[in-house]
C-alpha cells in the first residue's frame, strides 16, 4: 500500500483476505487468464477438493473463453471480407464509390428507428441484434453482382460511349471532305469539257462554295443536334424531332453508294428517353440483381445471416409489381428489403454529382420518393419514419 507505482490499485491487505485460490485458464499451453476466489472470514476456508473443482471449471472456462475468441476473430474475418469485397467492386467505378456504405449507414439506422416506431403500424416490427447486422451486410453486399457488368456499360457517361462520339465526329468531317470532293471535281470535269472562261469558272466556283457553305452550315447543325440529344435525361424526356432528318441525310462517297451520317444502333442509343442506357445495356446492368444472388448463395452463411441473399435479390423491387428481376408484389417482399430499396434510391438520387446527372437536393429527392409511395411503389409507413427520423443526417 505504501508503494507508489500500486498507490491507485487495491491491496490484498486493504481488502483483509484471509484465504485465496487462484487457477490460470491454460488451453494448449496457453494462458488465457485467471480465475481468483477469495474469501476475508475464514484462514482456512479452502480445502483441496475446492482447488481440484476451481481447476475443473477453469478447464471447461478456458475452452469456452477460446470459442468465444474464436467466434470473435471469426465475426472480424467476416466483416473485412465484405469490406474489402465492397471496396474492390466500387473502385471499378470511381463515380458511384462509397454508394453502398453510405446505403448500409442509412438501412441499419433505418432498422432501428423503425424498430423504435410506436405507431400502430409498425410496432410489431422488431429487429434482433443479429437481424441488424443481417441487413447492413445485405445493404454493403447488394450491387456485388456488378463486378459482372463490362466496365464500358458501368462507367457510361453518355447515350453514346465515348468511343463511338469520336467515329461520329470524324465521320461528319469525312462526309464534309466528300461533298467538297465531289463538287470541285464537278467543276473541274465542267472546265475541262467546256472551257470556262476565267470569269465564268470564278462564277461557278462562287456558287459551289456558297452551296456548300450552306451544307456546312446544315451538317453543323446536325452535329450540334447530336450533341444535345447525347447528354441524359433524369425524367421522361422525348427524342429531339430534328434527329429523324439526321438519319435521313445520306452523302455520297467516291464512286460509292449513298452513306448515312447516323446509323440506327446510333439513332436509337441518342432516343432513349430516361438516362443514358439502351435497352441491352439496361438488361446488363439489370441482371448485377441476379449475379449478387448467385454469389450470395455461394456463401455459408450462419443461421443468423441466411437471410441475405434473399434481402439484397429484392432490392429493385417495387410492391405494385413494376421493380426487378422477379416482378414480386406487397407481402412478396420482407421488410428489410423494402428498408433497403428505399436507402438505395435515396443514396442514388442524392449522391455526388455524376457525369451522367447532378445530384438531387434533398428536399427534391424526398418529394421525388413521396410520389413513388403514392403511386404504390414504394412503403409509405417505412418511409415515412426514414423523413421523420432523417436517416440521412444520422447514419
Amino acid at each position: 500500500m505504501s508503494d507508489r507505482h500500486f498507490g491507485s490499485q487495491q491491496s490484498i491487505v486493504s481488502q483483509a483476505i484471509r484465504s485465496v485460490m487462484c487457477v490460470p485458464l491454460l488451453l494448449e499451453g496457453e494462458c488465457l487468464g485467471l480465475i481468483q476466489v477469495d474469501t476475508s472470514s475464514d484462514p482456512h476456508a479452502f480445502k483441496e477438493q475446492d482447488l481440484e473443482m476451481l481447476t475443473g471449471v477453469c478447464a471447461e472456462t478456458a475452452v469456452a473463453l477460446k470459442n468465444f475468441q474464436l467466434y470473435s476473430d471469426i465475426e472480424r474475418l467476416l466483416d473485412g471480407f465484405v469490406r474489402a469485397s465492397v471496396q474492390a467492386i466500387e473502385e471499378r467505378d470511381p463515380v458511384t464509390a462509397g454508394h453502398s456504405f453510405r446505403v448500409a449507414g442509412y438501412a441499419e439506422y433505418l432498422a432501428k428507428a423503425v424498430d423504435q416506431d410506436a405507431s400502430p403500424d409498425l410496432r410489431h416490427i422488431v429487429f434482433t441484434k443479429q437481424q441488424l447486422r443481417e441487413i447492413r451486410y445485405a445493404a454493403l453486399l447488394h450491387d456485388f453482382g456488378k463486378v459482372g457488368v463490362r466496365e464500358h456499360v458501368l462507367r457510361k457517361e453518355k447515350k453514346l460511349h465515348h468511343s463511338d462520339m469520336c467515329l461520329l465526329e470524324q465521320r461528319f468531317k469525312y462526309a464534309r471532305a466528300c461533298l467538297e470532293r465531289q463538287a470541285y471535281r464537278h467543276l473541274a470535269e465542267r472546265h475541262t469539257q467546256c472551257g470556262l472562261s476565267m470569269a465564268a469558272f470564278r462564277e461557278e466556283k462562287r456558287k459551289i462554295d456558297e452551296n456548300l457553305g450552306g451544307e456546312f452550315e446544315r451538317l453543323d447543325e446536325f452535329l450540334r443536334t447530336i450533341r444535345r440529344a447525347n447528354e441524359p435525361a433524369i425524367s421522361h424526356t422525348e427524342a429531339l424531332p430534328e434527329l429523324r432528318d439526321v438519319l435521313d441525310y445520306t452523302y455520297h462517297e467516291s464512286d460509292g453508294p449513298a452513306a448515312r451520317l447516323l446509323d440506327e444502333h446510333e439513332f436509337s442509343a441518342l432516343s432513349v428517353s430516361v438516362g443514358c442506357l439502351t435497352e441491352e445495356e439496361r438488361r446488363q446492368v439489370q441482371s448485377h440483381v441476379a449475379d449478387s444472388y448467385s454469389f450470395l448463395i455461394l456463401i455459408p452463411w450462419t443461421r443468423d445471416l441466411a437471410g441475405i441473399p434473399a434481402i439484397a435479390h429484392g432490392h429493385h423491387e417495387k410492391l405494385d409489381g413494376s421493380g426487378y428481376p422477379m416482378g414480386l408484389r406487397g407481402a412478396q417482399i420482407n421488410i428489410q428489403t423494402r428498408i433497403l430499396t428505399i436507402c438505395d434510391i435515396y443514396d442514388a438520387l442524392t449522391a455526388a454529382d455524376r457525369p451522367y446527372k447532378r445530384a438531387m437536393p434533398v428536399e427534391q429527392a424526398l418529394d421525388l420518393m413521396t410520389a413513388e409511395c403514392r403511386a404504390g411503389r414504394l412503403d409509405s409507413r417505412l418511409f415515412n419514419v426514414f423523413v421523420e427520423s432523417k436517416v440521412w443526417a444520422m447514419a
